[in-house]
């Protein structure tokens, strides 16, 4: 289980590169390049918990103000794709992208904080 951390902060990592062309990289860059600076720190055994629980509830908290998107969305005939175009050129497309990388983000977190050695059998 312990890799799991490392394989996540890989991919939190590679999240925060590829966010240079988004409409706002610099806050997409923080939140990803925290999860993957959080899943390090992890890894080597070093863990601010009470930063982990400001961090999560802050990208709980930021998930929120992105659910009218989502579900303006979710009313769009067809469930229209999200990932079609890398140019979103309606907001709740974009706001609904923001909203899973939210999710995806929240849910690492919420593992760093809830898996512990252990458990393992």
């Amino acid at each position: 289980m312990k890799w799991i951390t490392l394989v996540l902060g890989l991919i939190f990592t590679l999240f925060a590169i590829v966010q240079h062309n988004d409409p706002d990289p610099f806050i997409w860059i923080f939140i990803y390049g925290m999860v993957a600076l959080i899943a390090y720190m992890k890894f080597f055994g070093i863990f601010p918990q009470t930063m982990v629980w400001l961090f999560m509830i802050a990208t709980g908290l930021f998930m929120l103000l992105h659910m009218p998107y989502v579900y303006t969305w979710m009313r769009a005939n067809e469930l229209e794709s999200i990932a079609k175009e890398m140019k979103a050129d309606q907001a709740h497309i974009e706001g609904t992208r923001e909203f899973f990388g939210l999710l995806m983000a929240t849910g690492a977190l919420s593992f760093f904080l809830f898996y512990r050695k252990d458990q393992i059998q």
